[in-house]
């Protein structure tokens, strides 16, 4: 009886095997679902704030920026309106001494020349306050460490590190900028390479800004769909979450930016 078991088992298999064919997703039925991507930022900088408007694509589509043109768009904080003005294609802009103001809500609202209407809204958290920061040379890298502390326990979810040396974007060459710091103190050890300090003097600057724990979960939802992806127990595939309304992609979000600077000498 087991010899007869294992031949109709291996038959079973064999005839599975027989019947799989590649498939071809150009034939299959998938209907596209247009829908509006909205990217941008208030900080309390002042500067030209910018949002960005474009929709998504499909997947056979090899335009991924459809930017969006011709739309109403402005921003208000519940005392003043900002209207926003198209300075490209798709990328509505304030003036550039226009800076958002901490404990705000600020409000987007976007109508699309089809009549289509989208709104989002962040709180403006106030950023945590760098107690210290200083270098030390550990063999070939130069380690910054920081210590900052929240205002209140209702500050916020996180913080998003940036860091410049001599005035060039490093950040690309760190890890863990987005760090989770609600309510209480934080500490955190950078490693700068000592073959990116080109000169014998450097600046070294920190940039830090506030978000709120719904941009927080954003950004995990992108880092989960992207350099996380590859890990052996990642997520299921999907869309990230948003503060879009009317079915609309990405994030509209508002941050706190503090600056922080200190020389670094090469050691001879």
């Amino acid at each position: 009886m087991k010899a007869v078991h294992i031949i109709i088992v291996l038959f079973y298999c064999a005839a599975i095997l027989s019947c799989t064919k590649e498939v071809n997703f150009s034939d299959l039925n998938i209907k596209y679902k247009d829908r509006l991507v909205v990217d941008g930022n208030i900080t309390t900088e002042r500067k030209e704030q910018s949002i960005l408007l474009y929709h998504s694509s499909g997947i056979s589509n090899t335009d991924s920026t459809l930017m969006e043109s011709g739309a109403v768009v402005l921003i208000t904080d519940g005392d003043t309106v900002i209207n926003l003005t198209e300075k490209q294609k798709g990328m509505y802009v304030t003036n550039s001494s226009y800076a958002g103001k901490a404990n705000k809500t600020y409000t987007l609202k976007v109508k699309l020349k089809n009549s289509d209407e989208y709104t989002a809204s962040d709180y403006l958290y106030p950023s945590m306050v760098i107690d210290t920061m200083y270098s030390t040379l550990n063999n070939s890298d130069y380690d910054i460490y920081i210590k900052a502390h929240s205002i209140n326990k209702n500050q916020g979810a996180a913080v998003i590190m940036n860091f410049y040396v001599n005035d060039s974007l490093l950040t690309a060459n760190l890890k863990d900028k987005v760090l989770y710091a609600k309510g209480g103190f934080y500490e955190k050890v950078f490693s700068i390479p000592v073959s990116l300090l080109k000169k014998d003097t450097s600046n070294v600057q920190v940039q830090m800004n506030s978000i709120s724990y719904q941009m927080y979960q954003y950004l995990v939802d992108v880092k989960n769909e992207t350099i996380w992806s590859t890990e052996i127990f990642k997520t299921t595939p999907a869309n990230t979450r948003t503060n879009i309304s009317n079915g609309g992609l990405g994030f509209f979000s508002a941050s706190d930016v503090l600056k922080k600077e200190i020389v670094i000498v090469k050691e001879k």
